[in-house]
């Protein structure tokens, strides 16, 4: 069984603080690479669903799990421009000559900004897809080049490097020690399901309800049955049973 990646809310994973690193990792390459332009990203990680028409995707650059550096259509040339400071049309790649010369200085300079993200980015573990998260990446404003793809447990361990220990919560003083001593009952709301009575009159073994709660959506906290807070909760996969395991208040993100 893989392991769980806790549940964070997506104004920690998208938000500007996880797209800083990244952000000064391609300034400082940059600088190093380009002779005109600077390649730069916008303020939030994004979901991919609405990116499609960018047409990334078309040639995969650096690829490991979790993580995909993809170089959009068109973008190759842009780049060229940028690394060599003129822009580059057809008759500059007329020659075999030309073209062995200007591929090598692409293929070199990706290289490195390839190595710099890998080394940047948390790894994951192996399978994990890298669609979650989609960072689109211009050069000189001109437009988008280059896409980040992240998988979401990524962009969890950048936000949980980042955010460091929860705060210190001091733990009331007891009214009084018998109190202490009771006990209570702590439960997890995973979800529940409506559905008329005739169809509850006819389930069969076999028959599977789809539950109310979305599978990425925190769990409710119970105190005696009654929901008391909703927090980062993961079902944490032990040796004869599910545990419980709680990450911090949605409030603290």
């Amino acid at each position: 069984m893989s392991a769980a990646i806790p549940w964070l809310p997506d104004c920690a994973l998208a938000s500007a603080e996880n797209v800083e690193p990244v952000a000064r990792c391609l300034r400082d390459w940059s600088q190093e690479w380009l002779a005109g332009g600077c390649l730069s990203a916008p303020p939030r990680w994004e979901r991919p669903g609405g990116m499609e028409a960018l047409a990334f995707g078309t040639e995969t650059l650096r690829e490991r799990p979790g993580f995909r550096l993809l170089l959009r259509e068109g973008g190759r040339r842009e780049l060229l421009s940028a690394l060599l400071g003129r822009a580059i049309g057809e008759r500059d790649l007329r020659s075999t000559a030309d073209r062995r010369v200007t591929d090598h200085l692409f293929t070199a300079a990706m290289e490195a900004l390839g190595d710099r993200l890998a080394a940047l980015l948390p790894r994951s573990a192996p399978g994990e897809e890298a669609g979650s998260f989609l960072l689109p990446i211009s050069c000189g404003g001109q437009g988008m080049v280059l896409g980040i793809e992240a998988g979401q447990a990524v962009l969890v361990e950048m936000a949980r490097e980042r955010a460091g220990s929860p705060r210190p919560v001091e733990r009331p003083e007891p009214l009084a020690p018998v109190l202490g001593a009771q006990p209570v009952r702590l439960s997890a709301r995973i979800g529940s399901s409506r559905l008329p009575l005739a169809e509850l009159e006819s389930l069969g073994i076999g028959d599977v309800l789809t539950l109310d709660t979305p599978i990425d959506d925190p769990l409710d906290a119970c105190i005696e049955g009654k929901r008391a807070a909703a927090g980062a909760l993961t079902l944490v996969p032990a040796e004869d049973r599910f545990s419980l395991q709680l990450e911090r208040p949605t409030a603290q993100w």
